[in-house]
């Protein structure tokens, strides 16, 4: 059985990240071709927290293998309807609900409010790479959007909405858990 740093070794170098297709599809989306996803999961898997719970999460995101709504209506989980559950507007795809809801981009937006007016106040992410890539210099800032992830993730999983609140009690949570002295703002 395999656990801990060998999973993360084994998922770290299972190929050649410029191989795989859904980094490729992030890359168009994000309109950047010269992410170094390589440094991305180095990141991931080695500097950014010890909770195997965001790092599976982030690892599903960027591969597209996390589930959403259009996907479970496919596979015939979720019968109700493809379409988002808190614009109602579009078709609920991974791209939908982290680059294009206005439901998630308005939450989004009070994190990086939140980031500038505690950490960083020249954070600027308007095509939402650090969100995506947990790639910024500062470790606080990629794990608060890596928790976000994680709970936008839930939220649209179990149709809930997006409540301020609800996502710095799962902060607290994972800051908790996380054995890293790396964190002491907040």
């Amino acid at each position: 059985m395999v656990k801990g740093m060998k999973i993360r070794e084994q998922m770290a170098t299972r190929s050649p990240v410029e191989n795989i297709r859904s980094l490729r599809k992030w890359g168009d989306e994000l309109g950047l071709d010269d992410i170094d996803w390589a440094s991305v999961f180095t990141n991931l898997f080695y500097s950014l927290t010890n909770n195997f719970t965001l790092i599976q999460y982030q690892y599903k995101l960027l591969h597209k293998i996390s589930t959403c709504r259009y996907m479970r209506f496919k596979m015939k989980i979720d019968t109700d309807s493809p379409n988002c559950s808190q614009c109602k507007n579009k078709l609920e795809t991974l791209d939908h609900i982290f680059l294009e809801c206005v439901t998630t981009g308005d939450f989004v937006n009070k994190l990086n409010i939140f980031i500038r007016i505690n950490i960083d106040p020249h954070y600027d992410d308007p095509l939402r790479y650090f969100f995506i890539t947990l790639t910024h210099s500062d470790p606080r800032v990629n794990f608060l959007n890596a928790v976000c992830t994680w709970f936008i993730g839930k939220s649209y999983q179990n149709n809930l909405n997006l409540i301020w609140g609800s996502y710095i009690n799962y902060f607290k949570t994972f800051l908790k858990a996380k054995n890293h002295t790396s964190t002491t703002v907040l």
